[in-house]
């Protein structure tokens, strides 16, 4: 009976333990997380340490060789010590998937903090070795994003010689519209071209979209960027240029766009 009581106590110290040693253990996939990781990010970069920095790069985009990582770390220092002092604050963040999206306001300061302007970024994060890295960033308006509506999954389903499909999702139901750039000759000769944007606009509002696009101009080549609005609400897509030839003649179809 002794015995029983004895591997009953082992076993209940042992949970005791398991439990003592994972609580407070942080899903590196969460939220939590990632807004951490964006505010080292930044903390990083304002304090001048671009070497760790760097290390929040995802593979895809880190430099590959020490000299790579020495002249950017370089053109960092100089371009830095040019600008002032810029204070980033992490807004919001968002997951979707195996991506984040972090949504920050920037302050541009004297060295008495005195704000000299103020911009807002959306930067994209990926997860990867168990944990989240920055991939690419853009700025974006005031009033854009302030309270996010995500655009993702996009994906290029179709291409003919005439028109292509594109498809996307948002994280709640929105109305959409789709910023189209191409270029048109004008002129004899082959650089006489001039960019045109036009905005296709979907009043249906739903969480998956779909629309075809007329190949226009200069058929080979486009830049695509999502808006989408809920209300006063607004917010876009990063912009994608697309090689439309290749994706038709690769027939790599559905062609995600990241």
């Amino acid at each position: 009976m002794s015995g029983v009581v004895s591997k009953t106590k082992i076993l209940i110290i042992f949970l005791c333990l398991t439990f003592f040693f994972s609580w407070g253990k942080k899903d590196p996939r969460s939220e939590e997380n990632l807004k951490k990781r964006a505010e080292d990010y930044w903390k990083y970069l304002n304090f001048l340490k671009f070497d760790k920095a760097l290390n929040l790069w995802c593979k895809e985009i880190r430099p590959s060789t020490r000299e790579q990582r020495k002249d950017l770390i370089d053109s960092w220092r100089r371009e830095r010590f040019s600008v002032g002092i810029i204070k980033c604050k992490v807004e919001s963040v968002r997951i979707k998937g195996d991506k984040g999206y972090v949504f920050e306001e920037c302050r541009d300061e004297t060295i008495f903090g005195k704000v000299r302007s103020k911009s807002r970024s959306m930067s994209i994060w990926v997860f990867e070795d168990n944990n989240w890295f920055v991939k690419k960033g853009i700025p974006i308006g005031n009033n854009i994003c302030v309270e996010p509506i995500i655009v993702y999954n996009i994906f290029i389903e179709e291409v003919t010689p005439e028109s292509f499909t594109l498809s996307w999702e948002t994280d709640e139901e929105a109305e959409c519209e789709v910023e189209y750039t191409y270029e048109i000759q004008w002129g004899t000769f082959s650089i006489d071209r001039v960019r045109v944007k036009e905005f296709i606009h979907n009043p249906i509002k739903s969480k998956k979209h779909r629309i075809i696009l007329k190949r226009i101009g200069r058929k080979d080549y486009a830049e695509i960027r999502i808006w989408a609005r809920n209300g006063s609400r607004v917010c876009h897509s990063f912009e994608y240029g697309v090689d439309l030839e290749e994706i038709l003649s690769s027939k790599d179809l559905p062609k995600k766009l990241e």
